[in-house]
């Protein structure tokens, strides 16, 4: 079994971040935005950051993950309202909406996270002249 790492501040059950958590046949471990949490337990498959609020500390948060080499995907977690605050200096490998449905899992894609899992791609990731 797959073992996910949610990164958030608030305490809580992970369905109140991502209610499609309770549907993955996952294992869930939450943890604060604390670096010695973050590293102490078993290694996820997969961090992600809970960014539906407090965007500063969520950003500050992907960016410090991204520094350390983490060697598993890092998703932020986001609401509508928070895309427009996310661009290519989070170091986030892709973004999940906090009201998507079921995300599912896909081995072998360059992103692993499809279905619902909403990704965003800056201007930066496009090829060619925008026309």
């Amino acid at each position: 079994m797959e073992l996910l790492l949610l990164v958030t501040a608030r305490a809580g059950e992970p369905s109140a971040v991502l209610p499609a958590l309770d549907l993955l046949p996952h294992s869930v471990r939450t943890a604060p935005r604390d670096v010695r949490t973050l590293v102490s337990g078993p290694s996820p498959d997969a961090v992600l950051v809970d960014a539906r609020a407090e965007l500063s500390e969520a950003r500050a948060t992907c960016r410090m993950l991204h520094a350390t080499g983490l060697g598993v995907p890092l998703v932020a977690v986001v609401t509508e309202a928070g895309l427009i605050a996310l661009n290519a200096d989070w170091g986030v490998d892709d973004v999940i909406l906090a009201g998507a449905g079921r995300p599912r899992w896909r081995p072998g894609c360059g992103s692993r996270w499809a279905g619902s899992a909403t990704r965003r791609r800056g201007p930066a990731a496009r090829s060619g002249p925008a026309s």
